[in-house]
């Protein structure tokens, strides 16, 4: 894991004790997704090894293009907004985990069938 990621989470998790990280789990439809998930799960052991965290893998197809979708009917400023699509697309992940209620039963590791080929 990259060290500026571990040391942004470690101080974010000494103002807010979260207990939970939930990631973003892209549909294995090619190389680069394949990557991601492979990179995600790095990530994941990482954080496995340094604090006793719960791991949610929240399927993200579609929220990109919602975020999209969104984005579209907002004033263009807003629009032009570096990293506004990704940043409405977490919402959006986050919201339907909420929704969904917070469920912790995605199963990890997930099978290799899925990350590897």
């Amino acid at each position: 894991m990259p060290r500026i990621l571990r040391e942004h989470l470690t101080e974010l998790r000494e103002r807010i004790p979260f207990e939970c990280i939930v990631f973003g789990w892209p549909d294995a439809e090619n190389e680069t997704s394949r990557e991601l998930q492979r990179e995600i799960r790095r990530v994941a052991d990482s954080l496995r090894t340094i604090w006793a965290l719960d791991l949610v893998f929240w399927n993200e197809a579609f929220s990109s293009v919602a975020a999209s979708e969104r984005l579209r009917l907002a004033p263009q400023k807003v629009r032009r907004e570096k990293g506004r699509i990704d940043q409405l697309a977490a919402q959006i992940l986050l919201q339907e985990f909420l929704d969904a209620g917070c469920p912790f039963d995605t199963p990890w590791p997930f099978p290799e069938s899925e990350t590897e080929s």
